[in-house]
């Protein structure tokens, strides 16, 4: 939420408590992280969230470690730039672009006593080489590339997973009572549609609101849905686990999906 307050001076609300996830590159929100912007807005990164900190190549390590004082400044931007938008205090969302979002890390590692030598080549690092990671996320292509999910969802009602891919500000959401990452040519899941999810869904594991088990992030990446069709569609998937031409059908009774794996190949030929 955004709460807009002049006069307040920027600072986190609070430490950031994390854990580290199986693969040992991303780590895990144990707590919502706040921030006040100096504009008075309060910025919430919610627990759950995945991040990987500072994306700094190996190279530059001995000038700046990917772990730092500035830790909870990256995980802000880290947020930001997955999100592109914020939640203001009317229930909305506004948008973010990425000179706000570096800005607002260049601003968070003040907060956070980051020297100035150390806060100044990650922000000039972000200027010179974040469109990269932006334009992953946000940037148009000719091709309707677009970040996918896979949750595997405990704890109400039997388990199950759910493939979750973006359109536009929503997640289209299928569900499923095996692991789609488990497919092989020739075989076949039935699952139904579920209603859209948030997007934060495509960056998040952990409970879910109101006694509604908890996710766990099976896998993660990009794909391609090609010629969609209301009962037909093919979906290009470039992820750790699922990578191939995906085929979702919808069958005849109009009420249930039959996802299957068309192909697998290599991951870097699915995507271009």
């Amino acid at each position: 939420m955004i709460v807009s307050s002049p006069g307040v001076l920027r600072e986190f609300l609070g430490p950031l408590r994390v854990e580290e996830r199986p693969d040992g590159r991303t780590w895990r929100l144990l707590e919502e992280l706040r921030y006040r912007t100096r504009r008075g807005e309060l910025v919430t990164v919610p627990a759950g969230f995945i991040t990987d900190f500072a994306s700094i190549p190996r190279i530059f390590w001995p000038l700046v470690p990917p772990l730092g004082r500035y830790n909870r400044a990256t995980v802000l931007h880290d947020w930001l730039y997955r999100q592109a938008q914020m939640p203001t205090a009317q229930g909305g969302w506004r948008a973010v672009d990425r000179v706000e979002a570096d800005r607002l890390l260049r601003e968070a590692m003040v907060e956070g006593g980051v020297p100035w030598l150390t806060r100044w080549l990650i922000y000039l690092g972000v200027r010179l080489g974040g469109w990269i990671v932006w334009r992953a996320h946000h940037a148009a292509r000719p091709t309707p590339t677009r970040r996918f999910a896979l949750l595997r969802h405990d704890g109400h009602g039997p388990t199950h997973f759910d493939l979750l891919l973006e359109q536009g500000a929503a997640l289209t959401t299928w569900q499923f009572d095996a692991s789609p990452a488990d497919l092989v040519p020739g075989q076949a899941l039935r699952g139904v549609r579920l209603p859209d999810h948030r997007r934060l869904y495509l960056d998040y594991e952990g409970p879910i609101s109101n006694g509604r088990g908890q996710v766990t992030r099976v896998d993660s990446g990009v794909g391609e849905l090609r010629e969609p069709q209301p009962d037909f569609l093919e979906l290009a998937l470039r992820g750790q686990r699922l990578r191939g031409r995906y085929l979702l059908e919808r069958d005849a009774a109009g009420n249930g999906w039959k996802l299957s794996l068309a192909s697998a190949v290599d991951a870097e030929a699915v995507v271009a």
